[in-house]
């Protein structure tokens, strides 16, 4: 999550450029620190579609809407256990900013898979992988007392500043004319993983790191296929190296090994 949030997927770094892409990337990077706090400030006005969320199954962040319009379980044959077992944590957080559950589901799955003890080699924590320094943008956003280290890998908060994030890049990059929401969540999700700057770059045909481009095609294929019985995008994504993301996730919670998620969800 963030511009500084690299996934453990991820090989990749600007040194390994050539000269004028890296200027391109570090450009992109300097623009989006200097504008993601501006903009995800703007967002809490929301700026998505009117009525999106009751024609698009709540993905947009509207003034109109209600949670009634929101899924209230996540209908995923495919998504593994270790992000199930969130479900109810999802959901909740999905109705309180007014994202589909499906969608964090997804976001959470590329980003930890599922393992509340994730943590990238960048720094970002938790089933969502929030930056400490974004949380710290957030938490100053909405009025709350900044996070410890301890609090930030809590599911709970993760989950919920995740969510907080998401919705706010849905919100700035939705459109109300999108079937499904498909590009809307493509750019959402390049937003998420590279920062809004790159998700701005990317609608005007500009550079975008590999790793939010990546990023785009896992989200955005797993969310076109979320009423599948199987997932293509997601048999890619495992073997890819997403399967070692997921077997980390059931260890941690295995209760033979001091987990007890699995157990009790």
């Amino acid at each position: 999550m963030s511009v500084l949030a690299f996934s453990h997927l991820a090989a990749w770094s600007f040194g390994s450029l050539p000269h004028s892409a890296a200027n391109d990337a570090a450009r992109i990077e300097a623009a989006a620190r200097g504008t993601a706090v501006a903009m995800v400030a703007t967002a809490i006005a929301p700026a998505g579609p009117s009525g999106a969320i009751a024609s698009n199954a709540g993905l947009g962040v509207s003034g109109a809407a209600s949670t009634s319009s929101l899924p209230t379980t996540i209908d995923i044959a495919w998504l593994p256990d270790t992000v199930q077992v969130w479900e109810e944590r999802l959901v909740a957080a999905g109705a309180r900013w007014r994202v589909d559950p499906a969608l964090l589901a997804i976001v959470m799955l590329v980003e930890s898979g599922g393992n509340p003890a994730a943590r990238s080699p960048a720094g970002a924590v938790g089933l969502m992988q929030v930056m400490p320094a974004t949380a710290g943008d957030i938490a100053r956003l909405r009025g709350l007392a900044a996070l410890s280290s301890r609090q930030l890998v809590d599911p709970e908060t993760n989950i919920e500043f995740g969510a907080w994030y998401l919705a706010r890049q849905l919100a700035s990059f939705g459109s109300a004319d999108d079937p499904d929401w498909q590009r809307s969540v493509e750019l959402a999700a390049v937003a998420y993983n590279g920062g809004p700057g790159s998700a701005a770059s990317w609608q005007r045909g500009g550079y975008v790191p590999a790793e939010a481009r990546r990023y785009r095609v896992w989200v955005g294929g797993m969310w076109s296929e979320r009423a599948l019985p199987t997932s293509p995008t997601y048999a890619r994504w495992l073997d890819a190296g997403g399967a070692y993301l997921v077997d980390r996730a059931r260890s941690v919670l295995d209760p033979a090994n001091g987990g007890t998620t699995l157990a009790s969800g």
